[in-house]
């Protein structure tokens, strides 16, 4: 296990990951919604730093957390993670240094 996937492993931290989706409701009317995408992917959930707030802050996006993950999450802005009782939505997500070791998703906490 590399250095980051152990640092990732020790946090013990899981989320469940869930992507928007549609359904259709009792008269056919299309229904906005979210669906169960992954379960407990293992990750790191921090608070995110001044700077990465200021970041995005200056294009009025307001985020709350970092979540970090040693494999591709593979979600997009708009997508879920449910951390414990917590849900947090999906603003950004980066493959630091494109190596393929650590991904990083920028997120807000609340709907």
């Amino acid at each position: 296990m590399s250095g980051i996937a152990a640092t990732i492993a020790r946090a013990g931290h899981t989320v469940d990951i869930e992507k928007p989706a549609e359904t259709l409701d009792g008269v056919g009317a299309r229904v906005s919604g979210f669906a169960l995408y992954k379960q407990e992917v293992l990750c790191w959930v921090q608070d995110a730093d001044t700077r990465t707030v200021t970041e995005f802050g200056s294009r009025e996006i307001r985020v709350t957390h970092v979540v970090y993950f040693c494999s591709d999450p593979e979600v997009l802005e708009g997508y879920r993670l449910l951390f414990d009782a917590r849900l947090f939505v999906v603003v950004g997500v980066s493959n630091a240094a494109g190596l393929n070791r650590l991904w990083k998703v920028v997120a807000r906490e609340g709907k």
